[in-house]
């Protein structure tokens, strides 16, 4: 078990274990030493000083150490791969002195081929990471699929101080990556012809705010939903805790284009739009629940009809307020369809 007072926990199960082990003066050696786990090759070696100090189960009082969660969610990651080829391997390298904390470390390599992650089909996967001073670093990750796209990350994570900092790009399919997450209902009908590029920062540092940082660009080609419209956007993004915005949001069809910016800020909420796209290639742009709402947008006949949104439409859609409902702007409902008999 991965917790030694939760029997039932999560379990570990190793199979085919060899190793050489030395026990010198106060020391153990590990020279080699491979098993097979979770579908995947482990190989281990490395040196601990004083290792009467470790302790098995903290006490009550005491935070469960950082490495153990990140191994629980490793094997619960682990679970999820499927091998079509030989299995992953993993490497494992550590050193230090139980009784001097500051001087432990640990090192983890992953690689793998022609394996699948939760449904996404991977041709080559490798990780590494050094665990050092109560803090995790990510130094490479790097996955590529089938079709030539990339997912390059590296950061850092101390649980100490709760402070993490992640750097990711990716030209991975946001459809099969959605897919794998769980998201697919916020995928239907997209198709990306072309590989997007995506880039995300994520930083937190409690000292300065207890709320993460997160910022994102996109810059996607021949993006398609469901409609005969293709098109072209970028944009870059940002949340903080409570508050969002999206800024420099251009997207074009190749007739047509509509930019703007979108705040989201505590009750505040302001968008600024411009667009001279046809209604048609604007239903194309929305998810199937919403155009089946506005159904007068698809409608063949406006094909040649050019919107001219003005450049502020602040007014149109006013703050949220938590006291009592937002007023119904003075064009509602003369834009939209009446009900009608059948």
């Amino acid at each position: 078990p991965l917790e030694t007072d939760h029997a039932r926990g999560q379990r570990l199960d190793v199979q085919h274990l060899s190793a050489r082990l030395f026990f010198p003066n106060r020391e153990i050696q590990v020279a080699q030493a491979e098993a097979r786990a979770l579908g995947c090759r482990i190989k281990a070696q490395g040196w601990l000083a004083n290792p009467g100090r470790i302790q098995a189960t903290p006490s009550p009082d005491q935070e469960e150490p950082a490495w153990t969660r990140v191994a629980r969610g490793l094997v619960k990651e682990l679970k999820n791969l499927r091998v079509t080829t030989a299995p992953p391997l993993i490497e494992v390298t550590f050193s230090g002195d139980v009784s001097l904390p500051e001087s432990l470390r640990a090192s983890v390599n992953i690689s793998a081929d022609d394996v699948f992650i939760r449904d996404l089909a991977i041709d080559s996967a490798e990780l590494s990471a050094v665990w050092q001073g109560d803090a995790w670093e990510l130094q490479t990750l790097l996955i590529e699929d089938p079709q030539d796209g990339k997912l390059r990350a590296s950061g850092r994570w101390s649980p100490s101080n709760h402070s993490c900092d992640l750097s990711l790009e990716s030209t991975l399919d946001p459809v099969l990556i959605g897919k794998s997450l769980g998201l697919e209902p916020f995928m239907v009908g997209a198709t990306f012809n072309k590989r997007p590029k995506i880039q995300l920062f994520l930083r937190a540092e409690p000292a300065v705010s207890f709320l993460p940082k997160v910022t994102a660009h996109a810059d996607v080609a021949e993006f398609r939903r469901g409609g005969k419209s293709r098109f072209d956007w970028s944009a870059s993004a940002s949340w903080e805790g409570g508050q969002w915005s999206i800024r420099d949001f251009e997207c074009t069809d190749g007739h047509g284009q509509i930019s703007g910016d979108v705040l989201r800020k505590h009750e505040e909420f302001r968008c600024r739009l411009q667009s001279n796209l046809s209604p048609s290639s604007l239903a194309d742009l929305l998810p199937e629940d919403i155009k089946a709402a506005l159904f007068w947008l698809r409608s063949e006949s406006l094909n040649d009809v050019r919107l001219e949104l003005p450049p502020s439409i602040e007014e149109l859609l006013p703050a949220k307020s938590s006291k009592s409902p937002p007023a119904k702007p003075s064009w509602y409902p003369s834009l939209l369809p009446q009900p009608r008999a059948h």
